[in-house]
């Protein structure tokens, strides 16, 4: 099918192209027909090639396929070199031994880029030589007429001697990239994206150096590194003299014990252990103390942590809560050098302690809600016993397990030093936040004024009591799927995310690098926050 002019046109641009290459270019010249010959070795010798091209004929039939594999085989044996091959055909394969789908794969694991030529025919198939081009990195150009072809093989030498082979070792562990290249030739910026497949998955260079080298690496773009050091060290030297005082604390004044009784009373320190805090943490917690009383901050952190039952003063806790926050987002900030990361500490640490304390509550007001019934009891079989208000006070204080227990004894202790009953057991409600025990309280106030038999009284709010636990235990069985449907539909999108920042990390990075993509992350965690405040009122029903 080559016969005649299409034959002479294409010697004639094969002849151009050698006349093109350069004195160091090496060029080998492989046919086929019904069979495959390399009628020329890799040479510079031009005079050498056009006498073999001079001598081909048009016979036989087509082996496309064995002579792309003769070429590849040819190229690989020369190391050391770029290669490229161009490869000319008017039809369809028609005497391969090899097949089609082989041919693709050995020019896919190649390094060759394939430049096919296709010149139109009646055979013409450019299915899989198209394939063959886009898996070697090359491309395919279909021409209409053999005249074209000189001009052709001229740009090809043209465009081959203008091309440069960029190298680099890729940090994506995957084996599809795309590849961004920037160029500026004579003051003029150049700009094209090239999409990269079948990349050898390796391991990055980065995980196999030790974890010292790294964080070596990130502490040395700090203009001190020893001024580094002494920071961290004085944040865990504070951290240090921070715990140290909540194992040993200092001396307390009458107010601040009465204040604060049922937390201190747990603590036995010998009289060795009181020692003074330092000058450094005695600043620290009065700055703190100074800071808290102007907006606020330590009566509402001293009522939860009451609500809580941590024996803990408020100042301490926002201190330790303070000095947790600054060391660990300063630490977050050497070992990654990454603001984000740091954001995302620092975020974590001031709201967890807060969700924690408020999961102790919970559980707290849990306790006094099971416990409450069984204390009614107690407080009304002493009184039937001939017990009064407070000493049956007393007695259950002494029965009952924490933290009832340990709540009456602070009721009874603070009436012992002259506080009035009533007052005590307002002061009780107030500090457990438990909306049933408030009832308790508003019960015993109206019969300070009116009189009547208390025992009965609290045998009646007991009895109420066991019956609302029931109720309540009632409708968290119905509406346990709901809520399990909500934590599920919560938690899912998180886990989903850290598997896919985990597997692919390049194309999760685009919610947190692009405008867009950081815009899409807040709504959906709008969305989120929203859909969470709407599951927990539709499960959460009032009885």
């Amino acid at each position: 099918s080559m016969k005649g002019k299409p034959l002479d046109d294409a010697k004639a641009a094969a002849k151009v192209f050698i006349e093109r290459a350069r004195p160091d270019d090496r060029i080998a010249i492989v046919t086929f027909n019904s069979v495959v010959t390399r009628v020329a070795d890799f040479t510079h010798d031009k005079g050498e090639l056009a006498q073999a091209i001079d001598g081909l004929s048009a016979e036989g039939e087509t082996a496309v396929y064995d002579g792309l594999f003769e070429s590849l085989n040819a190229g690989q044996n020369q190391t050391g070199r770029h290669q490229n091959l161009i490869l000319l055909s008017d039809g369809a394969d028609t005497a391969s031994k090899i097949s089609g789908e082989s041919a693709v794969e050995l020019a896919g694991k190649s390094n060759i880029p394939v430049s096919v030529i296709t010149l139109q025919s009646s055979e013409f198939d450019p299915k899989l030589l198209a394939e063959i081009a886009d898996r070697s990195n090359g491309r395919l150009v279909n021409i209409l007429s053999s005249e074209a072809l000189v001009e052709l093989y001229d740009s090809l030498a043209s465009e081959l001697h203008n091309r440069y082979q960029i190298a680099f070792t890729s940090r994506a562990n995957k084996a599809k990239a795309d590849v961004k290249v920037e160029t500026i030739v004579g003051g003029e910026r150049l700009q094209t994206t090239t999409h990269l497949k079948n990349l050898p998955v390796r391991p990055s260079p980065i995980k196999e150096k030790p974890k010292i080298t790294v964080v070596q690496d990130r502490l040395s773009g700090i203009s001190n590194l020893w001024l580094a050091a002494g920071l961290g060290f004085a944040a865990a030297f504070l951290v240090v003299l921070l715990l140290a005082d909540l194992l040993k604390p200092s001396k307390n004044t009458l107010g601040s014990q009465l204040k604060y009784y049922d937390q201190i009373k747990g603590r036995e320190v010998s009289s060795s252990e009181k020692l003074e805090a330092s000058k450094a943490y005695k600043s620290l917690i009065e700055a703190i103390k100074q800071v808290s009383a102007k907006y606020d901050f330590a009566d509402y952190a001293q009522a939860k942590l009451e609500q809580a039952g941590l024996p803990v003063r408020p100042n301490e806790y926002i201190a330790m809560h303070l000095l947790t926050v600054v060391s660990l987002s300063f630490a977050t900030i050497l070992l990654t050098s990454s603001l984000f990361k740091t954001f995302l500490v620092i975020a974590a640490t001031v709201i967890l302690p807060m969700l924690v304390i408020q999961v102790m509550i919970g559980r707290r007001n849990k306790e006094f809600d099971e416990q409450l019934p069984e204390s009614l009891d107690l407080l009304a079989s002493s009184m039937r016993g001939g017990f009064g208000l407070q000493q049956a006070i007393v007695s259950a204080g002494e029965e009952a397990k924490p933290p009832m227990g340990q709540e009456l004894k602070r009721v009874a202790n603070q009436t012992q030093m002259g506080m009035p009953l009533e007052s005590s057991l307002r002061k009780m409600a107030e500090r457990i936040g438990n909306k049933s025990y408030k009832s308790v309280v508003l019960a015993i106030a109206i019969h300070q004024e009116t009189g009547g038999n208390l025992a009965e009284i609290l045998d009646s709010l007991a009895e109420s009591l066991r019956q609302r636990q029931t109720v309540y235990r009632q409708i968290k069985a119905l509406t346990a799927e709901g809520r399990l449907s909500a934590i599920i539909l919560f938690v899912l999108p998180f886990i989903e995310a850290l598997m896919l920042f985990y597997f692919n990390p390049d194309y999760m990075m685009t919610l947190v690098t692009t405008a867009p993509g950081i815009l899409m992350l807040m709504a959906s965690i709008t969305l989120m926050f929203f859909g969470g405040l709407w599951f927990r009122k539709i499960t959460n029903i009032e009885y």
